[in-house]
């Protein structure tokens, strides 16, 4: 993983990276930094073995540990946060989001965009 160059960036053009587990500031942090918090915005279900990978290819140190803060970072988890602004109807779920024939019928492309449709 640590050696497939066509996964880079330069340094002076990192930022921000966004998931559904949380923002990591990583402009003008050091690799382990970015690394460690990389890792921490990760679903829980990977991060150990990112952190075990960034670890043996000496990215991160060995006593790094993941916060527990970020630990919990999962679907479910996401989905007992959002509950509530779910049940207000405030989020639309793939199950609810209204669709054309056009669009379940299409194939899912690089850019999940079909096509024969623009997207919404």
């Amino acid at each position: 993983m640590w050696n497939y160059g066509h996964c880079t960036i330069p340094r002076h053009l990192r930022d921000v990276v966004i998931t559904e587990y949380g923002i990591a500031a990583i402009r003008g942090r050091e690799d382990r930094e970015v690394i460690a918090a990389l890792i921490n915005i990760a679903d829980s279900r990977f991060q150990e073995e990112l952190l075990r990978q960034a670890q043996a290819a000496g990215k991160l140190s060995r006593d790094y540990r993941i916060p527990d803060l970020y630990r919990n970072n999962t679907p479910a988890s996401l989905d007992r946060m959002l509950a509530a602004q779910r049940r207000a109807g405030l989020f639309l779920t793939t199950r609810s989001a209204p669709t054309s024939p056009a669009r379940r019928s299409c194939s899912r492309k690089r850019s999940d965009v079909c096509a024969s449709e623009p997207a919404p």
